[in-house]
């Protein structure tokens, strides 16, 4: 499903205009962002966003066969409510 997609979803199913809903998506990415940003989690009756750090670590250039250092960064991650699994 697109942005798009979804828009027009939740439109039709709250009743809403698009515009509104257009609006309603791109506060709720806003909101989500700034929590984790904050290196807050998120829960959503359809999971958990998080935020994990991936610690430094040795990579090679697969052309030139030459070792990198990949510097220590953080990272979004998604966890599956019990209730998504189930419906999967």
């Amino acid at each position: 499903m697109k942005q798009s997609e979804l828009v027009a979803a939740l439109a039709s199913s709250t009743d809403n205009t698009r515009r509104g809903a257009e609006k309603t998506l791109e506060v709720l990415s806003i909101i989500i962002g700034n929590t984790l940003t904050r290196g807050e989690d998120v829960a959503l009756p359809i999971g958990k966003f998080k935020v994990s750090t991936r610690p430094a670590r040795k990579a090679r250039n697969p052309q030139t066969g030459e070792e990198v250092q990949v510097p220590e960064k953080r990272v979004v991650k998604f966890v599956a409510s019990k209730t998504l699994k189930e419906l999967l």
